[in-house]
């Protein structure tokens, strides 16, 4: 059995953790979305660092990114069609092996999915939960 003082000390080296790096349109990032991080970050020890470009070059400032191999760890993108703008065959994951895309509701799934994959998270689903 392992001591308390073991524990304490695997706990505090763990909250070191890596920061993430997400892009996401000023608009789109929401009060909750920052407390969330917060949340997220006391109990990981990872951060959350929010790269915000202004909503009319969103576009733009990302795909620029990607371009010069500087794109960032996560990016926010609208749902279904309009997420093509961000080439996912190039830039997003095949996500649909992860467990909680079981969950997904019929709508939810239908705006993350892209050629039959599923490509994104819906944030909308998850920030319901703690609007509650």
């Amino acid at each position: 059995m392992e001591c308390t003082e073991s524990k304490r000390a695997s706990k505090q080296a763990a909250k070191k953790g890596v920061t993430f790096k997400v892009a996401t349109s000023a608009g789109w990032t929401k009060d909750i979305d920052k407390q969330l991080s917060k949340m997220f970050e006391e109990e990981t020890g990872n951060r959350i660092e929010f790269q915000a470009s202004p909503d009319d070059q969103y576009v733009n400032v990302l795909k620029a990114k990607f371009q010069t191999g500087e794109g960032p760890d996560v990016y926010l993108t609208p749902s279904g069609t309009g997420a093509v703008q961000f080439l996912p065959d190039t830039y997003a994951l095949n996500l649909s092996g992860e467990p909680w895309v079981s969950r997904y509701t019929d709508w939810a799934k239908a705006g993350t999915t892209y050629n039959g994959k599923t490509i994104s998270f819906n944030t909308r689903v998850f920030r319901q939960r703690f609007y509650v």
